[in-house]
């Protein structure tokens, strides 16, 4: 405000007082000092409250003032003014001349530089209801003084008993949107109305010309006629002779302060809206969870003790005193039901190294021609056993050799023609091979298998589960038919790692399904370009072969390290058959004392066994300079296992149960020229 605008307030207000000067009628007490803590002025208010005069306090340290036990704590608030305008430290207690303690509420601000002057300036302003008696300064000091009120961010607006306002500092300005020159002498009820009520505005100033202090929230009307809330703290000042005189009001906008609170209301209302709806549908999440693990626990338990009871079943067979028990017949159903157990625990690992992103893929050229081969001969055993036709189309001109993983595409196969099979009481399944191209890339072609069957069928939802991890159709799927549910999920992962996919084409009850599964056959060889018509293998019922092992380990010194009794017989068994000489170790200890004592062509090693287990007798063998072969036993069929072993010093490793074929061929590769 400059000094001609003082002049007309201060001519405008003679009926108040000849010069007013706010900073001294405020009910607030005023310390200026410098940058080194020294007072360069106070006003009246300070000086009535604790004695000293004027002079007392100029160019004295302001901590003189303050007791000792609160110095800590207004210099800790004095340092955070430089990064803050207004800062509390309240309460601080201020020593008076006659050595009484006076505690008060202290805020720190940073003024504007006083003329001439270069460092800055800070302001300690006290609340509290102490009359004072302004005496007469200068107008340069009053325009000075005003620009300390200016640098305080909330409104302060002084009125006289009739509500006319007498100041209105910049603050003032940005919150009401009036400028000081606009409202002085206006009444402050027609620039600041209370929108809640008129009468309510009326009252509170009814009782601040009674002397009483007011301070509550409520809303205002802006100048460009916008509501918002503020917070307003209102006093009654008396005058020397201790008559009411002026009313000092201080205000805040809490517009941003209730949009926050507006805002965290209903983020927390949301948030409570989204945990209770999380709690509802983890609790579904989990009821359906132990469902599916009820039903499949259930159904892991009836498929692996079927099998089970076969095997059981047909070994009691062999050991009774029955003459008439047709033994081959015995053994090759404990074989296909050991099988059967096998292909269940496999495809439960599968499943888990799938899940876990763990599952390798290892394409290789193959030659398609073998592979489907392959697949029907294993896929007629089962073909005999019903009253099934299995009919291979393969067109005439097809690659003879593919790249894709054999062992993953053979897996995929048999469980989906398989499944075929299996629902198909009576009636025909067919393969159909053919090439297709991508979709959106007619350059790019896809190797496809189309299965389809004239079997049960299934209704829309029941399609709708079928590739579900542990889920079947139904449950009377798995009464009537048996199956694990894990066949199609796993298939499903497998065709998409292959870089292709698995559908159900259509399905439909009492008229069988159709499967598409399509995977991605690489750099393809040679099309073979046949004149003679597609080729269709029909279904032909294959005899049962018997294991034959060539005997091609004869002679070899093998150590056998196994803890199970059972297990190592069997091996030995195996081994002997083929005219190798055996030694036998019950743990890894025991290996180690019979390496020590004789030389072996390999060393066929179980990883878990007492007292010493296989990793650690194997490291032990090779750190003592031992070059044996040294394969692994090991019941463990994880990605990662393998690793593993050969990070041990292992040679290879065969899993269990034993694959006995693999098991001679890994052996005989070993075998010294005669």
């Amino acid at each position: 405000m400059t000094s001609d605008g003082w002049g007309e307030l201060l001519s405008q207000q003679r009926a108040v007082r000849s010069s007013l000067n706010v900073s001294d009628v405020a009910p607030v007490g005023f310390i200026l000092f410098d940058a080194d803590g020294f007072i360069l002025k106070t006003n009246p208010f300070v000086e009535e409250l604790l004695g000293y005069s004027r002079a007392d306090f100029v160019q004295s340290p302001l901590t003189q003032f303050i007791a000792a036990s609160d110095h800590e704590s207004f210099r800790q608030a004095w340092s955070k003014v430089s990064t803050s305008q207004d800062y509390p430290c309240s309460p601080i207690r201020m020593i008076s001349q006659d050595r009484n303690v006076v505690a008060m509420h202290m805020r720190l601000s940073l003024t504007p530089p006083a003329p001439g002057l270069t460092r800055p300036l800070y302001l300690a302003s006290f609340m509290d209801r102490i009359p004072a008696e302004p005496p007469l300064q200068s107008k340069s000091e009053l325009i000075f003084q005003s620009a300390l009120l200016d640098s305080i961010g909330e409104a302060i607006i002084a009125t006289d008993l009739e509500g006319s306002i007498l100041y209105w500092n910049k603050a003032a300005e940005q919150i009401y949107g009036w400028e000081a020159k606009e409202v002085l002498g206006k009444n402050i009820i027609t620039i600041t109305p209370v929108e809640e009520s008129r009468d309510l505005g009326l009252e509170i100033m009814a009782a601040l010309q009674a002397g009483q202090s007011w301070s509550g929230e409520f809303i205002v009307r802006h100048r460009d006629g916008r509501r918002f809330p503020a917070r307003v703290t209102n006093t009654c000042l008396r005058d020397s002779f201790g008559n009411l005189s002026t009313i000092i009001g201080i205000s805040s906008d809490l517009t941003e302060k209730k949009a926050m609170e507006t805002q965290w209301q209903v983020l927390h209302s949301e948030l409570c809206e989204q945990q209770v709806a999380m709690v509802n549908l983890e609790k579904v999440h989990v009821a359906e969870a132990n469902r599916f693990k009820s039903e499949f626990i259930a159904n892991m338990s009836h498929e692996i003790r079927t099998p089970l009871a076969v095997i059981r079943g047909y070994a009691e067979l062999l050991t009774s005193d029955d003459l008439n028990v047709d033994r081959t017949e015995c053994i090759e159903s404990i074989l296909r039901a050991s099988r059967q157990v096998e292909l269940l625990v496999n495809d439960i690992l599968d499943i888990a190294k799938v899940e876990a992103g763990r599952l390798e893929i290892q394409p290789m050229p193959v030659s398609l021609a073998t592979i489907l081969s392959d697949i029907k001969e294993m896929l007629n055993i089962k073909v005999a056993e019903k009253n099934v036709k299995l009919d291979f189309a393969i067109p005439s001109a097809m690659p003879t050799s593919i790249q894709t993983d054999p062992f993953r595409l053979k897996q995929i196969l048999l469980n989906v023609v398989g499944n075929a099979i299996k629902f198909t009481p009576d009636g025909e399944v067919s393969v159909k091979v053919a090439m297709i191209p991508t979709r959106g890339k007619p350059s790019s072609r896809l190797l496809s298998f189309v299965i389809s069957d004239t079997g049960i069928g299934m209704t829309q939802e029941q399609s709708a589960r079928i590739f579900g991890a542990f889920s079947q159709a139904d449950r009377s799927i798995t009464r009537n038919y048996g199956g694990n549910g894990l066949g199609l999920s796993l298939s499903l992962e497998l065709a998409r790692l292959l870089g292709g996919d698995l559908v159900l084409q259509k399905s439909e009850p009492g008229k069988g399904s159709t499967f598409l599964l399509t995977v991605d056959p690489g750099d393809v060889g040679e099309i073979s370009k046949s004149p003679d018509p597609p080729l269709t293998l029909p279904s032909a019922a294959l005899p049962a072969r018997k294991i034959s092992i060539e005997p091609n380990i004869r002679d070899m010194k093998i150590l056998v390290v196994e803890d199970a009794d059972d297990v190592r017989a069997i091996v030995k068994y195996f081994l002997q058959n083929q005219r190798a000489s055996v030694t036998e170790a019950t743990n890894g200890a025991e290996a180690i004392h019979l390496a020590h004592a004789s030389p072996f062509d390999a060393i066929l090693m179980d990883l878990q066994m007492p007292i010493c287990d296989g990793f650690k007798a194997t490291r032990h063998l090779r750190s003592e300079g031992c070059c044996w072969p040294i394969y692994a036993l090991t019941a463990h069929a994880m990605t990662g296992e393998r690793e593993k072993c050969l990070a041990a010093g292992f040679s290879g490793y065969l899993t269990k149960p034993i694959n006995f074929r693999e098991m001679i061929a890994v052996l005989s590769k070993e075998r010294k020229a005669p």
